[in-house]
């Protein structure tokens, strides 16, 4: 990892962006944030749409979570990018895989009609900002395995 991150603080020192580490945990903060918020508001929000006679209430509410869903991707791909440092990265990729594997198989547990469905909502965002960033991670953590000698 260690050589993954160096080609890292290379290019940001290069681009004379030393703080793209503060960016990386804002991004963070903000992709945790947007995937709860979302998640309690796309279950009811054809509905809601509804409601306040928009025409065409199912596609609203499917633009709003793709909208949300390429927010949460570019997040958690910049914070793959920049944020996992070589210490983070066993911790990071353990803990994502429980988190991918625990949201497959708790939606059966959250049968209850109205927090069930927001609860499996808000683990499903936070799995689509988690799995760019897990994905990058492991991507740098075999390259640094793939040029050890």
């Amino acid at each position: 990892m260690k050589g993954v991150n160096q080609i890292v603080k290379k290019t940001l020192k290069s681009l004379k962006v030393e703080k793209l580490y503060q960016v990386g945990h804002i991004a963070f903060l903000t992709g945790i944030i947007i995937a709860i918020v979302v998640g309690l508001v796309a279950p009811s929000l054809a509905n809601v749409l509804a409601d306040l006679n928009y025409s065409n209430p199912d596609r609203q509410a499917a633009l709003f979570n793709e909208s949300a869903a390429i927010t949460l991707i570019l997040l958690g791909l910049l914070v793959g990018i920049v944020n996992i440092t070589s210490k983070e990265v066993t911790e990071f990729l353990v803990a994502s895989i429980a988190l991918l594997v625990i949201a497959n198989s708790i939606q059966f547990a959250f049968a209850v009609r109205y927090v069930g469905v927001t609860l499996s909502s808000i683990i499903g965002f936070v799995n689509v900002f988690v799995a760019p960033a897990a994905l990058i991670t492991a991507i740098k953590a075999v390259y640094d395995l793939a040029s050890r000698r």
